[in-house]
């Protein structure tokens, strides 16, 4: 069940962000709004993947679990660019 859980939660997630990667806007305000739509839509997730997790006492970070969800969807923290380069985790393990 806990699989079946993240596995939607990684796809519901991943999907807007592949359509609306092809999607052109008309204004920005409309670009904007997806951005928090889509945005509202994972945050929606958050509690029942909390509570899932606190149910089977499995870890809030899982990276071998990551990993398994970055090469299902395609894309993960490798195509992610950050504005500050601190944020970044790949410089986190630097420090």
């Amino acid at each position: 069940m806990l699989r079946l859980v993240i596995v939607m939660a990684a796809l519901l997630t991943a999907l807007p962000a592949v359509a609306g990667a092809q999607q052109r806007f008309l204004t920005e305000e409309a670009a904007v709004t997806r951005i928090l739509d889509v945005a509202n839509e994972r945050m929606a997730l958050m509690p029942g993947v909390a509570a899932t997790k606190w149910q089977t006492h499995a870890p809030v970070a899982d990276p071998k679990r990551e990993q398994v969800v970055i090469e299902i969807v395609g894309y993960g923290p490798s195509s992610t660019s950050y504005v500050n380069a601190a944020d970044d985790p790949a410089n986190a393990a630097k420090k």
